[in-house]
């Protein structure tokens, strides 16, 4: 059974209550108002950055060669900042698992280290020029798939894709792991 008779202590509870939502709201403003002229910058870069990527890849047996061009075009600068020529091959040593090798040429590439920041009046934040920047690396590729039956419709197949890069113009290396769900639907019939 549920009492409905109102509680001596919920008045002093709700009061409670109040003062503490009074608080957080104050301390909200004070953030709001006193943070951003501290520790605020504006980031007044704002551009529009399109991607193209053309990829073709054969099938010659256990062989899979494959090329790719790709290029980045920043609004802001109304310029390609970003281009790169990949080229390389995969090997099917399974059914069920690929191995790759690849060689990429690329130029403009951005990273954490061409961020640049200056402290003090005015505060400046910028991106080195990197156009003009050629890069060579290689990466592999390391693909096992399976075929998950139980999932509806049988069609599923799960893969790993690991990816390690090396960077030869400044030593990077990457590795890349990015799991993938694929379903494949087979029409029959003529198209």
């Amino acid at each position: 059974m549920i009492d409905h008779r109102p509680c001596s202590r919920s008045g002093g509870a709700r009061t409670n209550l109040v003062h503490h939502r009074r608080i957080g709201i104050r301390l909200f403003i004070i953030l709001i108002i006193g943070v951003p002229p501290i520790f605020g910058w504006e980031y007044k870069d704002f551009s529009f950055d399109t991607e193209a990527r053309a990829a073709m890849m054969a099938d010659e047996g256990v062989w899979n060669p494959y090329a790719e061009i790709k290029g980045i075009f920043h609004g802001a600068d109304s310029e390609f900042r970003y281009h790169s020529l990949t080229a390389g091959t995969y090997y099917r040593a399974a059914p069920w698992f690929k191995v790759g090798a690849f060689y990429r040429l690329q130029a403009s590439a951005r990273y954490i280290e061409d961020w640049k920041v200056f402290i003090g009046p005015p505060d400046g934040h910028f991106f080195e020029d990197t156009a003009g920047r050629y890069e060579s690396l290689i990466y592999l590729d390391a693909i096992p798939r399976f075929l998950l039956p139980q999932l509806p419709g049988r069609d599923w197949v799960a893969q790993v894709k690991t990816r390690y890069f090396y960077n030869f113009s400044n030593n990077h290396q990457t590795v890349l792991l990015r799991p993938g769900l694929n379903m494949f639907f087979y029409v029959t019939g003529n198209l």
